[in-house]
């Protein structure tokens, strides 16, 4: 059984029960024992990483096969897998509150995004459960005809500097972003 078959069948049995007011849908509803089962691909991030697409899918198709069916089979219900997509945004929320921004995004959302925001950006970060760095950008505002900020400017160079070793000037250049950046 695969996914859209399994969810159909999963879906008929939940209408099924509604219908059949087997299943009581009235505000308060009833007490019921259910189970809660999280479970976790170990390393799923770093191996994401090293996998070409078509053997993480195999990979993904496996684990999929054998966590689902035996949940279908007791007509249980299966609410959400969480990927690897969800647990890097809330890598770079927690990156967001310790560099003290109001929105951070990835690259490949930059890339996909285009010029419609005006972004910062903010180097590369290794993130748990990452093996290689992510490059990492600053949400400042839709982009429009204003002019750049001048701060940008200096923090690039800045972030240059630092990524070229050269921590002292780097420094600097980000004293200065301190003193032009407005908040």
């Amino acid at each position: 059984m695969h996914g859209k078959e399994a969810r159909r069948k999963s879906d008929g049995w939940m209408t099924n029960r509604i219908s059949e007011n087997d299943f009581d849908v009235a505000l308060g509803g009833q007490v019921s024992q259910v189970t809660t089962v999280f479970t976790d691909l170990k390393d799923f991030t770093a191996m994401s990483e090293s996998l070409a697409p078509d053997e993480l899918a195999a990979v993904l198709a496996g684990y999929f096969n054998k966590t689902a069916r035996p949940i279908l089979a007791e007509h249980g219900t299966i609410i959400k897998y969480i990927g690897d997509a969800m647990n890097l945004a809330s890598r770079l929320e927690g990156l967001n509150k310790h560099l003290g921004t109001d929105g951070l995004l990835s690259e490949a959302t930059r890339k996909q995004l285009g010029e419609a925001l005006l972004l910062r950006r903010a180097g590369r970060f290794i993130l748990k459960g990452k093996e290689h760095p992510v490059e990492v950008h600053e949400l400042l505002r839709l982009s429009d005809d204003s002019p750049r900020p001048a701060w940008l400017a200096e923090f690039a160079a800045g972030l240059a500097k630092f990524e070229n070793g050269a921590l002292d000037l780097a420094e600097d250049q980000f004293r200065r972003t301190c003193e032009e950046r407005p908040g």
